[in-house]
């Protein structure tokens, strides 16, 4: 169960557990349930064997809403008797979670995808519910874990934590990348959904800095508008008289969208993982990230990685990126050290993951 199948973090990780175990031919038959609207990647869904069900909520909170909420995966639980239900994000875990218990399904499992800096009564109602009616709990992140267990927000006896893996496959070996061609312009890109989490704000306003150097370069921003958000980082684009910013909307080829590209940053206020990144690494790509614990997880194992920097800073993401241009050598070590640590990532350590805790 989910809420939407939009593009999304949560939604890709669904569709790639999903994908891995019928393509193994492990012999399930898996059911989607859909809360709200939102069915972008239902074609894709279906193309692989999934059966999918919307149950169209509205978002209203209303009393007729809730109790819809619950009854109506019960009723679905009821038809199809599953073995297990996974629920991810706030409203499946809480209503789904609910639902499955009643129906009598013995293994229920939650997956928490992030670390939410402030969290109002939806969600702590919410982390209760999973705490009490989950039987496994599965964080993307040791740091995800960590956060909540330690305030006994989430009992650790039911925690386990699965990395996520790209979900596209690399048909060759892929070879370190040579230094960024100084003389063509510089692409950099960020992939995210357009939300002040994300941190595009300030990796817009680094741009100011680097135009200050003797570099051209292209900034492109992948990712689906949040809240209007968009409004805000074009108004700043526009205001800083910026351009060479693109914005292109969801990628609907993260593969191809990172061949192109020389450097990611990725620029967030916080995360429970941040799947781009391993992507990127696999890809051969060089990541500066900002420095907070899910970044820190994934790439302080490579060896010499220099590429961290603050949150909100500016100032710090346009030297970080100058500093991988200006020293060719140190750019294409980084790209070869990051190869090497994606495959810490892979999609069959995924499946196995996944496949291990369905079966037990």
């Amino acid at each position: 169960m989910i809420s939407s199948i939009d593009i999304g973090g949560a939604e890709l990780l669904v569709y790639n557990i999903c994908k891995g175990l019928l393509e193994r031919n492990f012999g399930f038959e898996v059911h989607l349930l859909t809360f709200f609207k939102g069915n972008t990647l239902q074609k894709e869904f279906e193309k692989i064997g999934v059966i999918v069900k919307s149950l169209g909520f509205s978002q209203k909170n209303s009393f007729f809403n809730i109790v819809n909420k619950i009854f109506l995966p019960f009723l679905y639980m009821i038809k199809v008797r599953p073995q297990f239900v996974h629920t991810h994000l706030l409203d499946t875990d809480r209503y789904g979670l609910i639902a499955s218990f009643l129906a009598g399904v013995k293994k229920r499992f939650s997956t928490v995808h992030n670390i939410e800096q402030i969290e109002g009564t939806g969600f702590k109602l919410t982390r209760k519910i999973t705490s009490l009616f989950a039987t496994k709990i599965i964080f993307v992140s040791e740091c995800t874990r960590q956060h909540y267990t330690s305030k006994n927000v989430y009992p650790f006896k039911k925690s386990i934590v699965i990395y996520n893996a790209p979900g596209f496959t690399i048909d060759s070996v892929i070879s370190p990348r040579k230094p960024v061609n100084i003389s063509k312009t510089i692409n950099i890109v960020n992939v995210g959904r357009l939300n002040i989490q994300k941190g595009q704000l300030y990796l817009i306003r680094a741009l100011t800095k680097m135009q200050q150097s003797a570099y051209k370069f292209q900034l492109n921003i992948y990712g689906g508008d949040y809240l209007s958000y968009g409004s805000i980082l074009k108004d700043e684009v526009a205001n800083l008289h910026l351009d060479n910013v693109t914005f292109h909307g969801v990628s609907r080829n993260i593969k191809e969208t990172l061949e192109s590209a020389d450097i990611l940053v990725a620029s967030s206020l916080f995360e429970g993982f941040h799947m781009v990144i391993v992507e990127a690494m696999s890809m051969g790509v060089p990541v500066i990230a900002t420095d907070i614990p899910p970044h820190r997880e994934i790439l302080s194992p490579i060896k010499n990685y220099a590429g961290f920097v603050p949150t909100e800073n500016p100032d710090a993401i346009a030297d970080a990126i100058l500093f991988l241009i200006n020293n060719p050598d140190y750019y294409t070590l980084l790209s070869e050290n990051e190869i090497r640590r994606a495959n810490d990532f892979s999609q069959e350590k995924l499946i196995q993951n996944y496949l291990s805790l369905y079966s037990n």
